[in-house]
């Protein structure tokens, strides 16, 4: 793992005003990973063996409690309400709100999915522990037989099935962190999750497109990334 450098009074996250913070990070050798990329066989494991040993780890103190909570889930909630009106945030205005008026259905849907398997897993508890938040392949850094984990923006306690619905992809795996950790990753708990990260996708993109944008290469790959995301919620719904 690539952690972030303490500061002389211990803490790893400066403030910069209200909205920015710095962290210092060490340089390590490596060959970096691309978001969207899949995971063979060998890295899954090696990151399962990671995950593993980072959710056996006792929290430092303060760590934050990541909520179930769906980020950003009054902009969504607020472009659904807004289809009938034109929304005028720049060039991809237009197309997002087709896409959301094609597929509102699905959206609600899937929100009321979201609501359902948070209330059942928020009732049953289950222990929270230090997860990453994005062990997926471009916060990979591969190191000869190796990887370490990069990027700890988001780490937070949680459950474990935060970091292992972007690794695991079958029973094996499955049984391999259970190896490893000591414990059985809950199906349930998994789906949330990938679907929680799905939703919260769709309510940033929203949010953006419905705010002032230009046609940049950044909005082309962000408007790429909203109409594949919501097609994949279709087709799982």
């Amino acid at each position: 793992m690539v952690a972030p450098v303490p500061a002389v009074g211990g803490g790893t996250v400066h403030r910069v005003g209200a909205r920015y913070g710095v962290s210092v990070f060490p340089h390590a050798d490596g060959v970096a990973g691309r978001f969207g990329d899949r995971l063979g066989a060998r890295e899954r494991g090696a990151v399962l063996d990671i995950l593993a040993l980072l959710h056996r780890t006792p929290p430092p103190q303060p760590t934050p409690r990541v909520r179930l909570a769906l980020p950003g889930r009054a902009a969504l909630e607020s472009a659904l309400a807004g289809l009938r009106d034109p929304w005028h945030g720049g060039p991809y205005a237009g197309r997002a709100r087709e896409l959301t008026r094609e597929h509102a259905g699905v959206l609600r849907r899937r929100l009321d999915e979201f609501d359902r398997r948070a209330g059942a897993l928020e009732g049953a508890g289950g222990a929270r522990v230090v997860t990453h938040g994005e062990p997926h392949r471009g916060n990979l850094l591969r190191q000869g037989a190796g990887y370490a984990l990069v990027d700890w923006d988001t780490v937070g306690l949680a459950l474990p099935e935060r970091d292992l619905w972007l690794v695991a992809t079958g029973p094996e795996d499955l049984d391999r962190y259970q190896d490893a950790a000591g414990r059985r990753p809950d199906p349930e708990a998994l789906a949330l999750h990938g679907l929680r990260w799905r939703l919260a996708d769709v309510a940033a993109f929203l949010g953006d497109f419905r705010s002032p944008h230009a046609a940049t290469p950044d909005s082309a790959l962000a408007w790429r990334s909203l109409a594949g995301t919501v097609r994949a919620l279709a087709e799982t719904g």
